[in-house]
């Protein structure tokens, strides 16, 4: 049994939510679709990426998102969802594993190990807080 499966029966719908969450932020990355991207995030969101860059609110992070999704990195990027710690019934620390692979050849170019924190509000769970960290080869 993994983490995510080891995870009470109460939670199993929410998991569901949250993996869509991930497709849909999956998606919005690699098609650079600003708009459905900054969707997944709370308004007083914060995001450190995984240069370290800090970026608080809607506003800095939409700026952030727009520039990088202009240069369209040659490659996809992947998230599987790796475990799942309910904080609260409705805050969740959600661990994932990134991967970024090259269009031409598919091959694994980087990969990160994001943690999210999710507010389920309003019926849905949103983006609070995320941190990407690269993770080093060898």
């Amino acid at each position: 049994m993994t983490p995510v499966e080891s995870e009470t029966q109460s939670h199993e719908t929410d998991i569901e939510e949250i993996r869509q969450v991930i497709a849909e932020f999956q998606h919005a990355y690699e098609h650079h679709l600003v708009d459905e991207y900054m969707s997944l995030f709370k308004q007083d969101a914060i995001a450190t990426m995984a240069g370290g860059k800090v970026l608080i609110g809607q506003d800095e992070l939409a700026e952030h998102v727009r520039t990088a999704f202009a240069r369209k990195a040659e490659g996809a990027s992947t998230y599987e969802l790796v475990h799942v710690l309910f904080i609260r019934p409705d805050v969740a620390a959600v661990k994932l594993r990134q991967v970024h692979t090259s269009y031409t050849d598919d091959q694994v170019r980087d990969e990160g190990t994001p943690l999210w924190i999710m507010t389920r509000e309003d019926g849905r769970w949103w983006l609070a807080t995320t941190q990407n960290t690269p993770v080093l080869k060898g």
